[in-house]
C-alpha cells in the first residue's frame, strides 16, 4: 500500500492539510502517516508537576505523547471518517529532518506539508522553513497546501 507522508502542527491550517491528503489518500489507495516533529524539549515550568513519576522525575516522554496527541487527535478522526487508513508518528528536534526521514524510512510516495500566513508573493517568498527545507531537499514529489 502507498503511504503518504503528512507533516502537522498545532496550527488550524493542518485541518485543511490533512483534508488535501485525505482526497490524495483516497485517489491513490494510500495510508497517511500523520508526522509530528516536537522542537521544544522542556516541559513549561508550570505543567511540571503534571508530569513527575512515583518518585518525583519529571516524565518527559509523557509530555510529549501528550502533545502529540493534542495535535493529531482530531486529524486521525477526521481521517477514520473518511475511510482512509493512517498512523501517527512524533519526533523530536528538527521538523524538516524528521519528515523526510519518516518518509524515507517508510518508503512514502509523497508529502504532504501546510504553508500558512501571508498572501500572494509574499507567500512564496516567506514560504515558511520547514516546507521549504522538506521541498529543497525531498527525493519524493512534496506538495505544498496554501
Amino acid at each position: 500500500m502507498a503511504q503518504i507522508v503528512v507533516g502537522v502542527d498545532e496550527h488550524p491550517h493542518a485541518e485543511k492539510v490533512v483534508d488535501f491528503a485525505i482526497d490524495l489518500a483516497k485517489a491513490e489507495g494510500a495510508k497517511i502517516i500523520l508526522v509530528h516533529a516536537i522542537t521544544n524539549k522542556s516541559i513549561p515550568d508550570g505543567m511540571r508537576d503534571e508530569y513527575r513519576n512515583s518518585r518525583g522525575v519529571v516524565v518527559k516522554d509523557q509530555y510529549y505523547e501528550d502533545v502529540f496527541e493534542r495535535t493529531v487527535t482530531g486529524l486521525r478522526r477526521k481521517i477514520a471518517d473518511a475511510n482512509v487508513a493512517c498512523e501517527g508518528v512524533y519526533g523530536f528536534g528538527d521538523p524538516a529532518k524528521f519528515i523526510l526521514t519518516t518518509a524515507k524510512s517508510r518508503g512514502a510516495s509523497s508529502i504532504i506539508v501546510g504553508i500558512h500566513g501571508l498572501r500572494r508573493l509574499g507567500r512564496v517568498m516567506a514560504l515558511g522553513e520547514v516546507a521549504r527545507n522538506v521541498i529543497e531537499s525531498s527525493k519524493i514529489p512534496v506538495v505544498a497546501v496554501p
